[in-house]
Order: structure tokens, then sequence, then C-alpha cells
């Protein structure tokens, strides 16, 4: 199931990169192409959620924050949330708060994949995935920013292109 979530999200958020309708993704709230956002955002928390709870290391530790471990399974729920706000918050809606909430969202449901990416491969027992995750962490988070502060292409395809090395990381933790 989370390899079947997985390509349907990449599938439908690369048809509204190739759209480009709108600048970014979230743009398409409240247009009549709104099921490909819904679509979209509904299969990325449904695979986050999914993999809260089947993960085979949902109790591994990724880190600490103070005495408290943060872990696979609890990151991944957060995760999932957080991609339900990003869906609940159109960045369309006249509301000020509305838009302020879906950034919010945003902001913290990339946060927690990234912090998924980044902390997963023990560099220790495999330094090439270690390595290729910091790499994938480094040039995601670098390819929505050169789009969403620095405008150097659309945001929706920077979103595109924070999105792959998370796929990457779904598609070779999960055994399915």
């Amino acid at each position: 199931m989370i390899k079947i979530l997985s390509y349907i999200a990449i599938s439908l958020a690369f048809i509204m990169v190739v759209l480009n309708i709108f600048p970014s993704w979230s743009q398409f709230a409240r247009t009549v192409y709104e099921p490909l956002l819904f679509a979209t955002l509904s299969a990325i928390s449904s695979l986050f959620l999914i993999r809260s709870f089947t993960h085979p290391d949902q109790r591994r530790t990724l880190f600490k924050l103070g005495k408290m471990e943060v872990r696979l399974g609890q990151i991944n729920r957060l995760a999932g949330f957080l991609f339900i706000g990003v869906l609940c918050t159109p960045v369309t809606h006249p509301n000020e708060y509305i838009k302020i909430a879906h950034f919010i969202f945003t902001g913290l449901a990339l946060l927690a994949t990234y912090l998924q990416l980044a902390f997963y491969y023990d560099k220790k027992n495999n330094k090439t995935k270690f390595w290729a995750a910091i790499l994938g962490t480094v040039l995601g988070i670098g390819g929505f920013l050169g789009a969403f502060v620095f405008k150097l292409y659309p945001v929706g395809l920077g979103e595109f292109i924070a999105a792959i090395p998370i796929l990457l990381l779904v598609l070779d933790t999960n055994d399915e």
C-alpha cells in the first residue's frame, strides 16, 4: 500500500507540475483542478499515517529532543497529520489566518519528513546511504527554497524537487 500511495502521489504531483496551471500545488485549491491537489495530499498523508503504524522500524529512535526520544513512527504520524493540515488550510483562502496556517503546516510537514531523511540512516552501518540521505536533504530543501524564496523557478517544481528525496527514502525503507 505504501508503494502504491507513493507512486500515486508523485505521479499526480508530476501532472500538476507539467500542467503548470498555477505556480504551486497549493494554488490548485478552490479551483476546478482541486481534485488533483486533494488526491495528491490525501495519498501523501495516508502514506505517512500508514507508515507510522506498519514500518518495521517504527519504534526506532531517530534522535533526541532533550530527554525525549523521537521515534520513526511518531515522526511519520506527525507528518501525516501535518499534511492533513496543509490540505485543510488552502493558501487561496480569502482569510489571511488560513493562509498563514497553510504555510505553518507546510513548513512543519517538510521539517518532519526531512528530519526523518536526515536521521534515518546510520553513518556507522551504511555510509553510502547516510551520505546519500544528507545530499538528498540538502538538494530537496535547496530545491524548494530555490523556488519559494529565491524565485528561480515555479514553486510547484520546487515542491516536486523536494518530494523526490522523501519518495526515495520511503521506497528504500518500506518492505512490501
